[in-house]
C-alpha cells in the first residue's frame, strides 16, 4: 500500500507539474514524452551541418574530377600527337640522319631532334626539326616558333635542304605546334644510341636507336580540395630505331652518282656526296684523280665547295670519292667515281680593235663592223648562258662628244680630230667579278678631209736592262686601220715592234754600248684607205742598266 500510494503520490506530482509547464516552450503530454535538452538541441544542429558540408564537398569534388580528367585527356592528347609525328618523321630517316641538337640558347641538354630524310610531299630531301620551343605571335596573328631549352610547347619546323645538302636554320617552309594550348612542357630530352650487331661480319651495319622522354603539365591547376589543387603531369619515354628493324641491315655505300656542272669564276660552287648505311661520324676523301682547281672536299662533310678557276673551263676532271664510318669493330668503307664537268662561262669580249673611225662633227655611224655602235661580249662555249653585261671605261676616254652606255653602246657626235685609247670592262650584270677587259683604240679624222699622221711624240718611254717593257701603242690619226713597221734603225734588242703598233718585250745588253743609250729609229705606218696613205716620224728610246748587267762598254758613237 504504501508503495502504491508512493506512486500515485508521484503521478498526482507529475500532472500538477505538467499543469504548471503548459504554456512553456517544450510539453510533454504523458509519461512516455519529454522535452530536449540544450545539448541535444546542439548535437542536432551539428549533425545537420555535417551533412551539408558532405554534400557540398561531395559536388565540389566531382566537379575537381572532372576538371583533373579533362586536363589528363589534354596532355595524354598532346604526347599522342608529339610521339605520332616523331614516329613518322623518324621512319623515312636512314641511319645518321638523326642528330640530337643542342638549342641555341645554350646549356647541355638536347632539348631537340633533326631529322634529315626524303619528303614525298616535298619530292626532295627535308630537314624537321622537332623540339621545345618558345611560341611568338607575329604581327598578322600567326604563331612563330624558336627552338629553345625552356620552351613551354614542342613544335615542329621543316626545311628544304639547302644546295649543298645542308640543313638551314632560317626560313621554315612549314611550322606548327604538337602540343595543345592546355598542355605545358616541363622537360624534354633527346639522345640517339648506337645498337651493334649480334654477328660481327664484315657486311655488318650498326643500326641506331633513338629515346626521348617528355613530361608535361596541365597548363590550369584544378578545382577542389588541396589534392586535387596539384597541376596533373604526365610523362612518356619511348625508343624509335633509326633506318632498320631488328636484325635487317643496309649496304654501306655513296649514294650519289653524278655530280652537277660547275662554271669557272662564277658564285660559288656547293654540293653533297649522300651515303646511306655505316655508323657516323664519316670520314671523307679524294683517293684517286683530283677536283677541278678551286673545288675543295669537305672531310666531315662530304660537300665539295668553292670556285673553280678560269684555266680549268672546258675540262672534265674525274676522281674517286672514299667513305669510311666508325663502326666498331669493323669500320665501314665505301668509294664511288664521280665526275664534275667546268663549263666555260668567263667573259670574252669579241668586238675587234681598233674601232670603226669617226669624223669631226659627224654622228657615229660604223655601219656593217659595229651594228649601233653595240660593243659584244659572249659567256666562253656556253651557249645556253648568254651574256649580260655591264660595260664601263677603265682608264682613257672616248673622244670629246661621244658617249658609251652602261649597256655597250658607243654613240655620239665627236668635235676633235685624233687617235684615242681606252680600257673598256665587260662584267657580267649579275656577278660583277666575273669580266673581261680590253683595250680598244678609234680615230676621228678632221672634218675637211681625212689625212695620216703619227700623233705620238718623241722620246719613247724609256727602258732598263732586263726589265720587262711596258707595253705601248703607237697612235696616228687617218682612216680605218694601220699597218706599223719600222722603216730605219733599229728597236734596242729584245723589243719589237707588232703590226699594230706596239712596243713590247724585254731589253738585253748590246755588245759595246755604254749604258744608259739612246737608240734612233724611223718608223711608218700606213693605213688602209683608198688611195693608200703613209706617214713616218723619228723617235729616240734611252735604256738604262741601273744594276750594271752589262758591264763596260764604249761611248756611243
Amino acid at each position: 500500500m504504501k508503495v502504491n500510494l508512493k506512486v500515485k503520490s508521484q503521478k498526482s506530482k507529475l500532472k500538477l507539474k505538467t499543469q504548471n509547464f503548459r504554456n512553456s516552450k517544450f510539453e510533454i503530454r504523458n509519461s512516455r514524452t519529454r522535452a530536449f535538452t540544450l545539448i541535444e538541441l546542439i548535437v542536432s544542429v551539428a549533425l545537420l551541418l555535417v551533412a551539408l558540408s558532405i554534400a557540398l564537398f561531395a559536388v565540389v569534388g566531382t566537379n575537381g574530377m572532372i576538371q583533373k580528367a579533362d586536363a589528363r585527356s589534354s596532355i595524354s592528347e598532346s604526347t599522342r600527337g608529339v610521339g605520332e609525328a616523331i614516329r613518322r618523321t623518324v621512319a623515312n630517316a636512314p641511319v645518321g640522319a638523326v642528330t640530337p641538337i643542342i638549342p641555341n640558347d645554350g646549356g647541355t641538354t638536347f632539348a631537340a631532334i633533326q631529322v634529315k630524310a626524303f619528303s614525298d610531299l616535298q619530292s626532295g630531301n627535308t630537314c624537321t626539326v622537332i623540339g621545345r620551343a618558345i611560341a611568338t605571335t607575329d604581327s598578322t596573328g600567326e604563331e612563330k616558333y624558336t627552338i629553345n631549352k625552356v620552351g613551354t610547347v614542342i613544335a615542329i619546323l621543316i626545311y628544304n635542304v639547302d644546295s649543298g645538302g645542308l640543313c638551314p636554320t632560317t626560313s621554315p617552309i612549314y611550322q606548327n605546334r604538337l602540343t595543345n594550348v592546355q598542355a605545358v612542357v616541363k622537360a624534354a630530352q633527346f639522345a640517339v644510341k648506337s645498337v651493334g650487331c649480334t654477328t660481327i661480319t664484315s657486311s655488318c651495319v650498326t643500326k641506331q636507336l633513338l629515346r626521348y622522354s617528355l613530361t608535361l603539365e596541365a597548363a590550369q591547376k584544378g578545382s577542389g580540395g588541396t589534392s586535387e589543387a596539384r597541376k596533373p603531369t604526365l610523362t612518356i619515354q619511348e625508343g624509335l630505331p633509326i633506318g632498320l628493324v631488328n636484325e635487317a641491315t643496309v649496304v654501306f655505300k655513296i649514294e650519289t652518282t653524278t655530280l652537277p656542272n660547275a662554271h669557272a669564276g662564277t658564285p660559288p660552287y656547293a654540293t653533297s656526296v649522300v651515303v646511306s648505311g655505316g655508323m657516323p661520324p664519316y670520314t671523307w676523301a679524294i683517293t684517286s684523280g683530283s677536283l677541278p682547281n678551286g673545288l675543295a672536299l669537305s672531310t666531315t662533310t662530304g660537300v665539295i665547295t668553292g670556285t673553280p678557276n678560269p684555266p680549268t673551263a672546258g675540262h672534265t676532271y674525274n676522281f674517286t670519292v672514299t667513305v669510311t664510318d666508325s663502326a666498331t669493330p669493323i669500320i665501314g668503307t665505301a668509294s664511288q667515281p664521280l665526275s664534275i664537268f667546268v663549263i666555260d662561262d668567263q667573259i670574252v669580249i669579241t668586238t675587234t680593235t681598233p674601232l670603226p673611225d669617226a669624223t669631226v662633227g659627224v654622228s657615229y655611224n660604223p655601219g656593217v663592223l659595229l651594228p649601233g655602235g653595240q660593243l659584244k661580249a659572249d659567256r666562253g662555249v656556253d651557249p645556253a648562258m648568254p651574256c649580260s653585261c655591264t660595260w664601263t671605261i677603265i682608264s682613257g676616254g672616248l673622244p670629246n662628244g661621244m658617249s658609251m652606255s652602261a649597256g655597250g653602246k658607243i654613240d655620239g657626235t665627236p668635235t676633235t680630230a685624233g687617235v684615242y685609247s681606252f680600257l673598256i670592262r665587260a662584267a657580267e650584270s649579275s656577278n660583277l667579278t666575273n669580266y673581261a677587259e680590253k683595250t680598244f683604240s678609234l680615230t676621228v679624222s678632221p672634218s675637211g678631209g681625212q689625212t695620216l699622221t703619227i700623233t705620238t711624240s718623241s722620246p719613247l718611254p724609256s727602258g732598263s736592262i732586263n726589265a720587262v717593257y711596258v707595253p705601248f701603242q703607237l697612235t696616228a690619226s687617218g682612216s680605218g686601220s694601220y699597218t706599223w713597221t719600222v722603216d730605219s734603225g733599229s728597236l734596242p734588242p729584245g723589243l719589237a715592234l707588232s703590226t699594230g703598233g706596239i712596243i713590247s718585250g724585254t731589253p738585253t745588253c748590246d755588245a759595246g754600248k755604254l749604258y744608259p743609250y739612246s737608240y734612233s729609229l724611223t718608223i711608218r705606218v700606213r693605213d688602209n684607205a683608198d688611195p693608200l696613205k703613209t706617214a713616218t716620224k723619228s723617235f729616240n728610246l734611252t735604256i738604262s742598266d741601273p744594276l750594271a748587267v752589262c758591264g763596260g762598254g764604249l761611248e756611243p758613237g
